[in-house]
């Protein structure tokens, strides 16, 4: 394979090494082409291959409530081809289309659209596409990071990663980012559909099944704790039925349970205040003057 040679390179007029480094380094597109080849790229039959689903066998998925928020001055339901390829996705994935809009690059716009479903019962994941880059009006980052709890750093870096394999350096104007929200996950992704196909493929497709090994973000999502013995053990139909019935709502009982249970904690024998390690001493010294009384007044 004939490879091109920088005319400065200075080994540009040396034969190759015996390892084919100097040529490989002297080609840097057609090294990321090889690369590519390698996994196959992630537009081909073979993209499974990149990220092999681990499920637990015979486990039923779970069906997330997912919504789908185009950001685009230009497109129009008609040519929303990115918003189009998300709804389709969460449908051929098993999931439930909760909602969809296009709205304006407009920050105070996003903001105001994701803040009622993070509020809403109904939605548990928005899926956002447009608005990620560097020109004038984009503004994605900024009108959703004020919103998020938590931030997962990890979806721009990997989303990053897989994206230089297809476009190189140009994925650094990607702005991609994600975050949790009163236990709802947005993700923003970059408006082209070829963006949204690679977010989705290499990362959202198994972090939103149930069934995906070592973990995902569906337990997350149900309050569970994702690392927990528990959480990898198969569920009863009824018993994940109840959870999914108020998903954000869960947390919130579990911690008002608990306020109850501590409301109703019995108060000291020796004392009107509950018994505390910080009243533990001044309850002991009391206790040890009035057994000190009780046997002076016994004495003759």
């Amino acid at each position: 394979m004939a490879v091109d040679t920088a005319p400065h390179s200075p080994n540009s007029a040396q034969p190759p090494s015996a390892s084919g480094r100097a040529a490989r380094l002297s080609s840097p597109k057609t090294e990321i082409a090889e690369a590519s080849a390698k996994t196959d790229g992630l537009n081909s039959p073979n993209t499974d291959a990149l990220s092999p689903p681990k499920s637990e066998p015979g486990e039923p998925a779970v069906a997330l409530n997912i919504a789908v928020l185009t950001v685009s001055d230009t497109r129009t339901r008609d040519n929303d081809t990115s918003g189009d390829f998300l709804a389709d996705a969460v449908a051929e994935a098993g999931h439930k289309l909760a909602d969809r809009a296009l709205i304006a690059d407009d920050v105070y716009r996003i903001r105001a659209l994701l803040s009622q479903w993070i509020a809403s019962e109904q939605v548990q994941v928005a899926l956002v596409t447009g608005g990620t880059g560097f020109s004038g009006r984009d503004s994605t980052p900024e009108a959703v990071r004020p919103l998020l709890d938590k931030h997962i750093d990890g979806f721009g870096e990997v989303f990053r990663s897989l994206s230089l394999r297809e476009i190189g350096s140009s994925t650094l104007q990607s702005r991609a980012c994600a975050g949790l929200a009163n236990r709802t996950a947005v993700f923003c992704m970059p408006g082209s559909t070829g963006a949204c196909r690679t977010a989705w493929q290499g990362i959202l497709r198994d972090q939103l099944d149930s069934r995906h090994r070592p973990c995902n973000f569906v337990a997350v999502l149900q309050g569970r704790n994702p690392h927990s013995a528990s959480s990898a053990e198969p569920h009863s139909a009824s018993g994940r039925a109840a959870r999914l019935s108020s998903p954000k709502t869960e947390l919130a009982e579990a911690s008002a349970s608990g306020e109850r249970q501590g409301d109703s904690a019995e108060p000291s024998a020796n004392s009107a205040e509950p018994f505390t390690p910080a009243t533990a001493p001044r309850d002991r010294a009391r206790d040890n003057l009035q057994a000190g009384s009780a046997t002076r007044a016994a004495e003759p």
